[in-house]
């Protein structure tokens, strides 16, 4: 199990919660399946879903401490590359 996805998962009010919430933000159709697998399967959130999931933290969290970064979520993706080429 991943603590990171599941305390961020829990934030967000659970695994149907979280899938329908970024689904409704992705555009793209996630279950309560997809969240399990990734909290005790894959033990990371797929890159592409990972700044939705860090948004929805951000906006549930009550302190600093409750912040889970995509960074965390996904730690094997080059974000640096990706945010430094944004800001380009």
């Amino acid at each position: 199990m991943n603590p990171v996805i599941d305390k961020a998962v829990s934030l967000i009010g659970g695994q149907t919660e979280t899938a329908r919430m970024i689904s409704a933000r992705s555009g793209k159709r996630l279950s309560q399946k997809n969240i399990w697998s990734w909290i005790n399967v894959t033990g990371y959130v797929p890159a592409e879903f990972a700044p939705f999931v860090e948004a929805l933290v951000r906006e549930k969290a009550m302190d600093d401490e409750d912040i889970v970064t995509k960074q965390q979520l996904c730690p094997d993706f080059p974000w640096e590359m990706v945010c430094a080429s944004s800001a380009a």
